[in-house]
């Protein structure tokens, strides 16, 4: 873990020199830091789903983006499943537990619903860091704008939820709208240019990421 987080660092350094002015960013941090996450006690997990945080109880839309930059990199905190645990969401959802990031695009005519994936990062198998709050660098930076939102994907599973939060807590996901409830039906948004609605809203819930990003850089000539 440690060879991980010195490895995340020191790649993030090397994007500070190219991103003069610009300070290093973590979003969807809080005072607190990031809850417990429900597992083993309680134990719940995401599966075939893609969903974004759109209240951390501190901040609205903690993953939007304000100013066009890059990711390049994001850390998770994962539950630590028993083996029987384990076991079921393997039957439920397959195998290895992993995730991937998703930028979403939201409509620019309020008639049109829905978010359109402009591109998603690659797969990171979770399977040898449960219980522990890993750091995960890009291979390459994710490019996004401003009014994006940085989702998180699983087509298979994740135990990165926190349950019996505050009222104040949500996300939003991409299961059809009657369909919310249905965590056996497979709803990830993973084909780029396509849209789905995220209409579903999950209450009382966090989904525990947090996103390493850099603004691009404003220049000081007059020019955009």
């Amino acid at each position: 873990m440690k060879r991980l987080a010195l490895s995340a660092c020191l790649f993030v350094a090397l994007w500070i020199p190219a991103a003069a002015h610009a300070t290093v960013q973590e979003l969807g941090q809080t005072p607190e830091g990031m809850p417990t996450a429900s597992c083993p006690t309680n134990c719940t997990a995401i599966g075939k789903v893609t969903g974004f945080q759109v209240s951390n109880g501190t901040k609205s839309h903690p993953f939007r983006i304000h100013r066009v930059g890059k990711i390049v990199a994001f850390t998770v905190k994962l539950g630590k499943p028993n083996t029987d645990q384990i076991t079921f969401f393997q039957r439920l959802f397959g195998s290895p537990a992993h995730i991937r990031l998703a930028v979403l695009r939201p409509p620019k005519n309020k008639k049109v619903k829905g978010y359109i994936l402009k591109r998603q990062s690659s797969i990171f198998v979770l399977d040898h860091y449960f219980g522990s709050s890993p750091t995960f660098v890009l291979p390459a930076p994710l490019l996004v704008g401003v009014k994006d939102e940085v989702a998180v994907t699983t087509d298979t599973w994740a135990p990165i939820l926190s349950v019996s939060r505050p009222k104040a807590e949500a996300w939003r996901s991409s299961r059809a709208p009657n369909q919310c409830d249905n965590v056996q039906a497979p709803a990830t948004h993973d084909q780029v240019g396509s849209r789905k609605s995220y209409t579903c809203l999950h209450s009382t819930a966090r989904l525990l990421y947090t996103l390493t990003f850099i603004p691009d850089p404003k220049r000081t000539d007059g020019k955009k």
